[in-house]
Formats: C-alpha cells, sequence, structure tokens
C-alpha cells in the first residue's frame, strides 16, 4: 500500500481502510495503528461515495420494475413456482405483462394467456403455458404509493430474449434477475446484449442513462461479476453470490429489495439496504452472497473510475502525447 504502482496501491490501501471501518474486531490493536499511520500518510478514501444508492431516481415516476427470467427446464419451473408463491402470499396481484409480452403473441393467445393467469391455483399450469407463447406476467403490488411490478417471463430462444433484453433497458426497468443455473446466464444476458450492441439496437448512451440492478440467482455469480458490470459500462450494482444459489435467498431478497426501497426515504445506503435485509440471511445459507456496497462492489466502481480516467488522458487519435 505504500510502495505498491498507483492503481495497485490505493485499492490496497482501500481494502485495509474498509476493514477498519467496518470490520475492526477482526484487528488487532497493531493492526489498527498501522492502517490508521497508513491512511494519515496517504488520505482516507470516502467510502460513503460507493454506498450512494440510485433510488431517487427509480422512484420518480412512482414505479419499480423488474424482470425476472427462468429456464423452461425442471430447475426453472421449481425457481417459477416458488417466486410465484412469495409474491402471491404477499399480497401481489398477478396479471399479464405488456411490457414484457411480446409483440409476436396474437390476440388468441393473449386470451389464452389471461384465462390462464386467472386460474391462479394452477401456476404450474401457467408456467408450461409460458414456455410455448412468450408472453409475460406481473405480480403488483401498491407499497407507501409506488407501484412495484416483478414481471417474469420464460425463456423461449435468442431472437426472443434479444427483444427482452432490449425492452428492460429501453423502458427503464430497474431490476433483472437471471434465475436458473449458471450455464443460462449467457443465454439469458451476455450473449442478447452482446447482440443488441454489435447490431447497433442498443449503444453505450442506452446504458449510461441509468444505474440498473442485476440480481444473479444461479450459482457462481461472481464468476461474471466483472463482465457483467463492463458490458452494462459500470452503470450497475450486482447482486451475486461466489456459491450456490439459492430459492429461499433469492425469493425473499428480489421481493423485499423492491418493497424496503419503497418505504423509507431515498437517502438510504446500500449499507443501509443491506442492514434492513439482514433478516434473509440469518440461516447462514446466504453468507456466500455479495451485496451492493460490499468490498467487492467498491473495487470494481474505484477500477471503474481510474479505468475511465485513463481513457480520458489517451490522446485522441492522430495526437502524439507529451
Amino acid at each position: 500500500a505504500d510502495t505498491g504502482s498507483a492503481s495497485y496501491a490505493r485499492l490496497s490501501r482501500v481494502i485495509l481502510q474498509y476493514y477498519l471501518e467496518e470490520f475492526p474486531d477482526l484487528l488487532g490493536s497493531g493492526d489498527k495503528e498501522m492502517i490508521a499511520g497508513l491512511i494519515a500518510r496517504h488520505g482516507a478514501v470516502n467510502l460513503r461515495l460507493y454506498q450512494i444508492t440510485p433510488f431517487a431516481e427509480w422512484k420518480e415516476d412512482g414505479v419499480l420494475k423488474s424482470i425476472s427470467v427462468f429456464h423452461p427446464d425442471d430447475d426453472g419451473r421449481d425457481s417459477f413456482l416458488s417466486n410465484a408463491r412469495t409474491l402471491m402470499a404477499s399480497g401481489y396481484r398477478l396479471s399479464l405483462s405488456e411490457e414484457f409480452t411480446l409483440d409476436s403473441v396474437t390476440d388468441q393467445q393473449r386470451r389464452q394467456a389471461q384465462a390462464q393467469i386467472r386460474n391462479t391455483a394452477n401456476l404450474a399450469g401457467l408456467f408450461t403455458s409460458m414456455r410455448r407463447i412468450p408472453f409475460a406476467v406481473s405480480f403488483v403490488r401498491t407499497v407507501n404509493g409506488v407501484t412495484i411490478n416483478h414481471a417474469a417471463f420464460v425463456y423461449s430462444g435468442q431472437q426472443n430474449q434479444e427483444q427482452l433484453m432490449a425492452r428492460f433497458i429501453l423502458g427503464g426497468a430497474e431490476m433483472f434477475a437471471q434465475r436458473g443455473h449458471s450455464y443460462w446466464r449467457s443465454e439469458q444476458i451476455t450473449d442478447p446484449l452482446d447482440k443488441l450492441l454489435k447490431a447497433g439496437r442498443l449503444t453505450d448512451a442506452h446504458l449510461q442513462a441509468k444505474q440498473r440492478f442485476l440480481s444473479l440467482g444461479s450459482c457462481g455469480g461472481v464468476k461474471a461479476y466483472t463482465h457483467l458490470n463492463q458490458m452494462f459500462r459500470g452503470h450497475v450494482d450486482i447482486l451475486a453470490t461466489i456459491g450456490t444459489g439459492l430459492a429461499n435467498i433469492n425469493d425473499p431478497y428480489n421481493k423485499n429489495f423492491f418493497e424496503v426501497i419503497a418505504g423509507k426515504p431515498s437517502s438510504i445506503s446500500w449499507k443501509g439496504l443491506a442492514g434492513e435485509l439482514a433478516f434473509i440471511f440469518r440461516s447462514g445459507q446466504g453468507r456466500d452472497y455479495l451485496q451492493p456496497g460490499s468490498l467487492t462492489a467498491i473495487m470494481h466502481k474505484i477500477l471503474d473510475e481510474e479505468k475511465a480516467a485513463r481513457t480520458e488522458q489517451r490522446p485522441a487519435p492522430g495526437e502524439q502525447s507529451g
């Protein structure tokens, strides 16, 4: 931290300062003195700047929107059913999602879908219908004057997924939740986003227009953390796990995430939000989950800042550096 390259030294100091501020009980008295001396020599990093949330912007229109994508396999069905039951048990109303139902759905198919939606006792049958027809459903509830809309969609091919991803980005929804096994992550997120960008249907400006949230419900989500952060041009906060993704963590987290945002002042920090949602992880099963505002998230944001600074300093094509 004293002698390394500028970038490496700064990250090292951030790690040490983070442990001094957040986990002082893990440090001995000598360690605390050494870190305090280091901060005195180089100055402290304002870690609170990396705890700022976009919730004020999210609530401006009075609506919080998410889209969860489930794969058409047994695991996806089980995840869909547990998610639906969790939401409906909390008073969410089930309806057809106009925003995420694709244009290829005919009027007759819409009527069939709406009839299936009304039969809430047969959620397994609803999932089967969603596998055949690319319609989406919404679970809607109002909390503290804010309408919460959790949409759900079943993966039905790359072309449909590209349309869904474009609607997510261009429609202004706040959260994308990838549910199911980790090996479906590329089909659900990275491949369609990459194709949309290469085709010019999405641009950097679209991705940078809003700070979004990704809930990676699949195993080993941290492996994709850096790549997804880059794909969203740094304008994303991520919930991920270094271990096994669990429905009994993902379902209540995604539900309560929006409910806390709706019910609390917009100034709440990521740390404050984590405190509100700590009850979900008390069983110990969620110890492998990394939430926004964690050390991993802070370091990614710092690296993004440094990368942007280096890009701005780079000479334009045809120019010579000093």
